[in-house]
């Protein structure tokens, strides 16, 4: 009984959830019926969709309006693709690839889902010349309701504060201090903001547009997202030296924790002024017996400041330019840097467009009745990795046979003049309550486009047409996923955790330049790899490791690798903000140098699966003596040294035993 009490509740949760959804999908179908016709039906499960993933974002119009723009665009490419056989084929080509290419990535790798299901769902219902204005008018009228859809359901979250994950980030930095005071474990808070950390930095992308890294909001949850990510650095090193605490340090961490208690409670977008000089305050009146940790800590204190001032004024419009997408990573200008076989995004680009490709081909040449669903499956059968794709034609399979007998079912059991319309509102209802990309929404999927389908042919004929196409998409799509430039989590895995590694060398490779020449020193860029790191970061953590063992240590790989950002971080920002931190010899070169070195085996180790060398260094981070006269600058870099050695340890401790 208890688990079907379950199974109601979440029947129920799931159905008012789907509300909005289920609203403007009813909306959408009937004005579409009622006002351009049957034909332009096709355009509601894609605008939905739309509502749906833009539902779960704040509203913003000036997005909307250059997604909205692209969709138009797209209705002319699905008009051109059907003039003839050489269109269809240089289109679906080039179109699928383009859209992949600059929608999809490792923070959106469904970005391209949208689109692309406009592209292939127009295609569908081919229209003449004639035809484009009404089609037009119908996707520009989608677009409205979507839009009106958006900004009501916006209503709703007006209270909710923009900066909620900050305000819980504050509120749990505020607790791990507490706690770390009395010595207590934070194994949950640390695992809480990690968390917190991974979905500001999937906000902060999200603000990206095709000039700048962010926008205004963007780059202030980026400042709230170091002051989380390097008071994790500090914690941890309180912890390790704890015993050594003196009386004054406990009540400094206790009053600290208040401090972020009471900003947490009190941070607004309208006048911070009174936070900021209590931090002030804290700072000038309040000491930490460790020298390092205290300049620690008013360093972290200052990036906060930084995010609270901008919050109430912001000043973005000036320092724009601190945030402008550096070439390398910009999708059209560093398009020979990205357009790689080794980019997942490539790879999928390529196979999605040589399966529609094909399956349109043989739907317009065998002209076969509804052949369309044969490219329409294979459309929403592949994925960018084979797993997840090998799991879609699973449940594609079971949903559109049980799909079927429903539709078989009920079109036997409701047997009105309004039987079609009835199924079809059924239908609404359940698909949008339920998970999707599941067997079971594929099911309703099925007896809602069948129930359509039967319309204008006999029932048997297209539940037996359905059931025959479903397995020539599925024969299609194993076809390629397997032969066609495959995608393999365990390929994308490996790729990752050397990619996390390439990155940290290109942070001291753009350390080594600042010494150099600090006009040459891109901090633009320098935040675009901690971007990219923080991503590849959470991808590693998420692939489900073979054992424990493995998984402990990736763990300890990625937390050594945190650690080395940060430091690598801060050295970078003293070398710029202080001009006589450096001695003349320099020896700070020297220290680059061997932890390139060290982080260069550690990625060749990763790549072979075998320890390479194994004494690399010319010296040990204890064998330096001062590379500054600033002693906490000589100690960030003495400890960066070390952070490298322990990082190499992990690794070569793990490959030794292998070979054992």
């Amino acid at each position: 009984m208890e688990i079907v009490r379950k199974q109601l509740i979440n029947i129920k949760n799931g159905f008012i959830d789907g509300i909005p959804s289920i609203i403007v999908a009813l909306i959408l179908f009937f004005s579409y019926l009622k006002i351009f016709g049957a034909t332009e039906v096709i355009l509601v499960p894609f605008l939905v969709l739309l509502f749906i993933l833009k539902s779960k974002e704040e509203f913003n119009f000036k997005r909307l309006l250059k997604i909205f723009s692209m969709l138009l665009l797209i209705s002319v490419f699905s008009y051109l693709v059907n003039i003839n056989i050489v269109l269809c084929v240089i289109l679906n080509l080039l179109v699928p690839t383009i859209v992949v290419y600059l929608y999809t990535d490792s923070f959106t790798p469904k970005g391209y889902f949208v689109y692309i299901m406009a592209f292939v769902f127009l295609q569908l219902v081919p229209i003449e010349f004639s035809g484009l204005p009404r089609r037009f008018a119908a996707l520009i009228f989608g677009m409205v309701v979507v839009a009106l859809g958006l900004f009501i359901n916006a209503l709703k979250d007006r209270r909710k504060n923009s900066y909620e994950l900050a305000e819980y980030g504050l509120l749990n930095l505020s607790n791990q201090i507490n706690k770390l005071s009395e010595k207590e474990e934070l194994i949950v808070e640390k695992d809480e903001l990690n968390k917190i950390i991974y979905k500001l930095n999937n906000l902060i992308y999200s603000s990206r547009n095709y000039k700048y890294l962010v926008d205004s909001f963007g780059s202030n949850n980026y400042y709230f997202m170091l002051v989380f990510q390097k008071f994790q650095y500090v914690i941890k090193n309180i912890y390790m030296t704890y015993d050594d605490l003196k009386d004054s340090d406990i009540l400094y961490l206790k009053e600290l924790s208040e401090l972020f208690k009471k900003i947490s409670k009190e941070i607004n977008e309208v006048n911070n002024t009174d936070l900021i000089k209590l931090l002030d305050s804290f700072v000038e009146e309040k000491y930490f017996t460790k020298e390092k940790i205290e300049q620690d800590i008013e360093y972290i204190i200052n990036i906060l400041k930084i995010a609270l001032s901008n919050m109430t004024n912001s000043n973005f419009d000036n320092t724009k330019e601190e945030w402008r997408i550096p070439k390398i990573a910009h999708k059209i200008h560093g398009v020979k840097y990205n357009l790689k076989l080794d980019r997942f995004q490539f790879r999928f680009a390529v196979r999605l467009s040589v399966v529609l490709t094909v399956t349109f081909l043989i739907s317009r040449v065998s002209g076969l009745n509804h052949s369309y669903w044969i490219p329409m499956s294979a459309f929403l059968m592949i994925t960018p990795f084979y797993e997840d794709s090998a799991k879609r034609i699973n449940h594609r399979i079971l949903g559109t046979i049980l799909g079927s007998i429903l539709t078989f079912l009920l079109l036997n059991i409701i047997k009105t003049s309004n039987a079609h319309i009835i199924i079809i509102v059924i239908m609404t209802i359940c698909m949008y309550s339920v998970i999707p990309s599941t067997w079971i929404m594929t099911s309703y999927t099925t007896c809602y486009g069948l129930t359509l389908a039967t319309l204008a042919m006999d029932r048997e004929e297209a539940i037996e047409l359905r059931l025959v196409y479903i397995i020539i998409a599925a024969i299609i799509s194993i076809l390629a996923n397997k032969y066609i430039l495959p995608n393999k989590s365990s390929y994308e895995f490996k790729l990752n955790v050397t990619n996390l590694i390439a990155i940290d060398r290109k942070m001291v490779l753009m350390l080594r330049k600042a010494l150099e020449n600090r006009s040459e020193f891109d901090s633009t860029y320098l935040k675009e790899l901690l971007i990219r790191s923080n991503q590849i970061n959470v991808d590693i953590k998420n692939y489900k490791k073979k054992n424990e063992y493995e998984e402990a240590f990736y763990n300890n790989l990625l937390e050594i690798n945190k650690q080395l950002i940060h430091e690598i971080q801060q050295i970078s920002y003293l070398v710029i903000n202080n001009d006589d931190i450096l001695q003349v010899d320099k020896n700070i070169n020297e220290v680059l140098d061997n932890i390139e070195i060290v982080l260069n085996r550690i990625k060749v180790t990763l790549e072979s699966n075998a320890l390479t060398v194994d004494q690399i260094m010319s010296k040990k981070a204890n064998d330096y003596g001062l590379v500054s006269d600033d002693l906490y600058f000589n100690n960030i870099v003495i400890n960066c040294m070390n952070t490298a050695e322990n990082m190499y340890n992990l690794v070569s401790e793990r490959y030794k035993e292998s070979s054992n």
